[in-house]
């Protein structure tokens, strides 16, 4: 039964003992239920007044009598269960919370499953030890109405026994032998792959006592052997903690149990491991396992607190050991494995962390949290703690930062002094530069630099930090500058774009090292920035040089400031002020003298100035001031002319700053160019000698000269030259030229020269002045129309030229031109008009011209006399002769006076012409081709019929037929033939015909009478030799023959008949194709309907109509 505040176990002497069993958890919930009785029996079972099978006594001499026990399974003590809350700092225990685990895939047992009882052996012993009685049952218990198992047996009297009740163990009589084998005796744990026993659990029960003649009526309390634990973990992933569990085992399960409940560990037995569920979140499990009596430890190995219970003192105590991977403030532990040991019984269940027992029928419920890792718990063990790893270099500048993470184990303290250039932050807590530092466990650290490293190489300190040594580096600084721009060079002048960029919070200094002309136009500021910061001078005077003059200012940082040796942060910055400058200017006059004339220039201010001239033109009035200025001025005069055209120049030196190298400027005076001008270009009249006179203009006081070039036609007159006395105002030139005897301008120049150009080379001084004379003028002209053909055709011709000029005609063509007018003379300005005519009829068909050539004075012209070309022509190229006929012939008509000839060309002699020349008389000339009847094939002939010495030819091809083979011939027999196939004459009319009309008409007879069949005028036909080989509709075949020449057209009835009739004879000619075994068009029509027409099948000579639209072959015919 079970008593509040404490577990109650009955046990076979009937005595109550309590057993607790205080069982810690680490960052667990730990919930420990231990019932611990006497036995744990395999299996479970119950009967109620069963007969068992009685065995045969070993031993004793008592009477038999009957006895009945009733079977009761204590249930499982519940002591107060605690949950335990792991933390990073510390373990945190609840006291009496409820545990209701959940099952995995597997349930744990029920009740009824664990209370089973299957099978019930039995012993009774004196108090000797000696074995009385023994019996077995299996199969069903039944329960008595009061409550329990009974079962019924026969026992032998006995002053004082003992009675083993073994149930779910089998039958034992060929095992247990003695009491003391009994007490002894082991057996298998035998556990299924879900990790459930494999059966039911076994139990044990003692009853002692005296047997009397009576009888006995009583009771026995069943213990289970196994102990059973249920297992719950919760993992809280969450404030900078997880942890990712890699197994979860039982460890140290005895693989037998023993009947007897043993006071220590069995000796000789083998130990297992249980796995359990692995989750990342939260598991249940469940483990049943015989007792493992590890012990009691005390002295120098007991502990005074759960965390310290890690096994220490006993070997293969049974605990939970869960393995994972934690990651605590950033820290990542591999390997992390937690131990739980369950011991406790009912006589400990207080100050369980000494107690190492899992005892038979106790239920240990234990529940654990993990949020966090207190490595200062001993079940707590990483394989794995990482390296602290240092952190990358800080920058050089002052309040630079870094972080390190601390790896120290949770719960480890630890602490370290910080040099004097940094500080510390851990989480809000912040340390000043120097201080000392403590923590406990893990920790992200931030140092940052108080100040800027005043080296430009590296620094670092190192702590120790949990046995790991940290090291903290700072770079170097460093420090740059940069040049200013070079200064002016005038007083006052300030520098620009210099600057000094150094690490931030580094000392600086800026000195001036020699320079009396130099100094800081602002301070510059003591700590650096870490940006660029303006270096600033001013010149305190002029550069009296025209050179650059330089200065050097030595900018330290950091330790160079105290340390005179130290450079590495001294660096020199040059200052340049340029040198000074004079400007010279230039100023332009004009070409005579000028007096009291100034020019400026330009020269770095309070200097001192000097000027001079080496140009032998210039005088200087100013020569020497005492200080500059921006702008000054020099007086000046000329004393000369220029001769030239282009402006001289002269220069005027002025020396500023009083030394050697002081610089210089060019003043430049520019006199203007003397100039030259003339009239504009000239024309003299083409008519005679005529004079014209230009203008010159040059400057007064020029020497001067008139030429002419390229002008041999043309006379000067009057003054040509003069020394010195060009007026400066516009002065004559008069010549003169005769007539002009060409068809082009004739030109020439008049060259004026001045000045320098006279006795040598001045091209502003030298002008032209271009002389023109108009060309004079011829045109020729002749009749527009070409001439006759025919021989002497007159015509005109006219010429027109400027007045005065001779002239002379020329004739190209006299072969068959003939001039007939004056050719010589003189042109008087007008028109005058010439004859002439042909000579010959032109022998060519095409236009023929020549010049006749007229030259005047120079000039000739050419104009063309043209005779158009003759006719000539044939009425036919090609003459057809039948046959049986002689001859054929064509007419030939051209030109009046043409001659022609006709000429065999090729081809068979017996086709001749007539004539074999003639001459044209503007009228049709018949030409006549003989031959003879043709009896055999084809025969033909070429002729060319030509004008004689001109290009008129004309080819005629003369072909006379040959005899014919493929004709019928249509007479009354071949009628009386097709009036004898054919009866009804009127739907199939012989000899109609419908004229060549492929509708609307009902035709006519022809040659004969289709009513009687008579034939009126026997005629034969020729039939075509060639086949078209597609049929068509009939107007396509109408057309078709028609389009053969003339003559030929579609047969008739009769006509068709007629070629069938000789089929065979006609395809036996050679080259005449074979007739289509199909229907052939005839031009009769069928009953008078005139879109019907008669065919006949040359398949098999049938007679048959169609419709003009249906398409059938069609085989044409002409009459001979």
């Amino acid at each position: 039964m079970i008593m509040e505040k404490q577990n109650t176990m009955k046990q076979a002497n009937k005595v109550n003992s309590d057993r607790y069993a205080d069982i810690r958890k680490l960052r667990v919930g730990l919930s420990l239920t231990c019932l611990l009785l006497f036995v744990l029996l395999m299996f479970l079972g119950a009967c109620s007044q069963t007969e068992v099978e009685e065995r045969p006594t070993t031993g004793g001499e008592g009477k038999e009598v009957d006895a009945t026990f009733r079977m009761n399974v204590l249930s499982s003590n519940s002591p107060s269960s605690r949950s335990l809350l792991f933390t990073g700092k510390e373990t945190k225990e609840s006291v009496d919370t409820v545990f209701t685990p959940s099952t995995r895939a597997t349930n744990a047992m029920d009740k009824t499953a664990e209370d089973n009882i299957s099978n019930l052996w039995v012993a009774q012993y004196d108090d000797t030890g000696k074995l009385y009685s023994q019996y077995f049952e299996s199969g069903a218990f039944t329960t008595n109405p009061s409550g329990g198992m009974e079962v019924n047996l026969k026992l032998k009297t006995s002053a004082a026994c003992c009675i083993y009740f073994i149930v779910n163990a089998g039958d034992l009589e060929s095992f247990i032998t003695s009491e003391a084998v009994l007490k002894t005796y082991t057996k298998d744990f035998a556990v299924s792959a879900d990790g459930l026993p494999s059966g039911s659990l076994g139990m044990t029960g003692l009853w002692t006592g005296a047997i009397t003649d009576a009888g006995i009526t009583s009771s026995v309390d069943m213990v289970r052997q196994a102990a059973k634990i249920a297992f719950k973990y919760t993992i809280g992933n969450a404030n900078g903690f997880s942890f990712t569990p890699t197994s979860v085992t039982l460890n140290n399960v005895p693989g037998k149990s023993q009947f007897i409940e043993p006071d220590a560990q069995l000796s000789s037995v083998s130990y297992k491991n249980y796995t359990g569920i692995v989750d990342n979140t939260s598991a249940t499990m469940y483990w049943y396992l015989p007792e493992n009596k590890a012990g009691i430890v005390n002295g120098a190995n007991a502990v005074s607190s759960e965390k310290e219970k890690v096994g220490t003192g006993v070997t293969n105590a049974t605990y939970i050991e869960i393995q994972g991977t934690a990651i605590q403030d950033g820290v990542t532990y591999e390997n992390v494995s937690v131990k739980l040991y369950p011991g406790g019984d009912a006589t400990h269940m207080t100050n369980t962390y000494n107690n190492y027992n899992v005892s038979r029928n106790c239920a240990y419920n234990m529940t654990i949290t993990l949020t966090g890792i207190d490595f200062a718990d001993k079940r707590v063990t990483v394989g794995k703690v990482p390296d602290i790893i240092n952190p990358d270099n800080l920058e050089a500048a002052k309040g630079s930062s870094k972080d390190v993470q601390v790896t120290a184990r949770p719960g480890v303290q630890w602490s370290f002094m910080l040099p004097t250039w940094l500080s510390a932050m851990i989480g809000s807590t912040s340390a000043g530069a120097g201080a000392e530092i403590t923590y406990n466990g893990p920790a992200k650290i931030t140092f940052t630099a108080v100040s800027a490293n005043p080296s430009a190489e590296e620094r670092s300190d190192n702590f120790t930090i949990d046995g790991k040594v940290v090291t903290v580096k700072q770079n170097g600084s460093v420090l740059a500058v940069n040049n200013p721009g070079q200064m002016d060079a005038a007083v006052n002048s300030v520098s620009t774009n210099a600057w000094v960029n150094a690490t931030k919070g580094l000392a600086i200094q800026a000195t001036i090292s020699g320079a009396d002309w130099l100094s800081f136009a602002s301070p510059l500021s003591t700590e650096a920035t870490g940006a660029n910061q303006d270096l600033t001078f001013k010149a305190t005077t002029s550069n009296p040089s025209k050179n650059t003059r330089q200065a050097t200012v030595v900018v330290k940082g950091g330790n160079s400031i105290s340390n005179g040796s130290y450079l590495a942060l001294s660096k020199n910055v040059t200052v340049t002020q340029a040198g000074s400058t004079v400007t010279g200017s230039s100023v332009d006059v004009a070409a005579t003298p000028v007096s009291n004339a100034s020019v400026t220039f330009g020269a770095t201010p309070g200097l001192t100035w000097t000027a001079s001239t080496g140009t032998a033109w210039i005088a200087v009035g100013t020569t020497s001031e005492s200080n500059t200025a921006a702008s000054n001025t020099v007086t000046y005069s000329t004393t000369a002319t220029n001769p030239g055209s282009a402006k001289r120049a002269g220069t005027i030196t002025v020396t500023a700053g009083g030394q050697a190298d002081s610089p210089t400027g060019t003043l430049t005076v520019n006199q203007a160019g003397s100039t030259l001008a003339v009239s504009g270009a000239a024309t003299i009249p083409n008519t005679g000698t005529q004079s014209a006179s230009s203008t010159f203009t040059a400057t007064q006081g020029l020497s001067w000269v008139v030429s002419k070039s390229n002008l041999d036609w043309l006379t000067l007159s009057g003054t040509l030259s003069g020394t010195n006395n060009t007026t400066g105002s516009a002065q004559s030139i008069t010549y003169s030229a005769p007539v002009n005897p060409s068809a082009s301008v004739r030109s020439g120049t008049i060259t004026v020269k001045a000045g320098n150009a006279v006795s040598g080379t001045d091209a502003g001084l030298t002008k032209t002045i271009a002389v023109s004379q108009p060309a004079s003028s011829l045109t020729v002209s002749a009749n527009v129309n070409p001439l006759a053909a025919t021989s002497g055709a007159s015509g005109t011709y006219t010429l027109n030229g400027t007045s005065g000029l001779s002239f002379s005609v020329a004739n190209a063509v006299s072969s068959w031109l003939t001039l007939t007018g004056t050719t010589t003379g003189t042109t008087n300005g007008s028109n005058q008009t010439f004859t002439y005519k042909t000579a010959s009829v032109n022998p060519n068909s095409t236009e023929r011209s020549g010049n006749v050539t007229v030259t005047a004075g120079n000039i000739s012209k050419a104009v063309a006399i043209r005779q158009s070309g003759s006719t000539f022509s044939v009425s036919n190229t090609s003459v057809d002769i039948a046959a049986t006929a002689t001859s054929g012939s064509i007419t030939v008509t051209g030109t009046n006076g043409l001659p022609w000839t006709a000429t065999r060309k090729s081809g068979s002699t017996a086709i001749s012409a007539g004539t074999s020349s003639s001459t044209a008389t503007g009228s049709a000339q018949t030409l006549k081709f003989n031959t003879s009847a043709n009896t055999g094939n084809e025969r033909s002939a070429v002729f060319t019929i030509a004008v004689t010495g001109g290009n008129h030819s004309k080819t005629v091809t003369v072909k006379q037929a040959a005899g014919l083979f493929n004709k019928v011939t249509i007479n009354q027999a071949l009628a009386d033939v097709y009036k004898n196939k054919e009866s009804n004459l009127t739907t199939y009319p012989p000899f109609n015909y419908d004229g060549g009309a492929s509708s609307g008409t009902t035709g006519s007879d022809r040659n004969g009478t289709s009513s009687t069949a008579t034939v009126t005028k026997e005629y034969s036909i020729e039939i075509e030799k060639t086949e078209r080989g597609s049929t068509s509709n009939y107007a396509t075949a109408v057309s078709y023959c028609s389009g053969k020449g003339s003559g030929w057209r579609v047969p008739t009835q009769i006509e068709l008949f007629a070629m069938y009739q000789n089929k065979s004879k006609l395809e036996s000619i050679s080259g005449f194709a074979a007739f289509i075994s199909g229907y052939y068009w005839s031009s009769s029509v069928y009953i008078g309907i005139a879109g019907i027409r008669c065919r006949l099948d040359f398949y098999n000579g049938s007679f048959s109509s169609g419709n003009t639209n249906n398409g059938n072959c069609v085989r044409c015919v002409r009459d001979i």
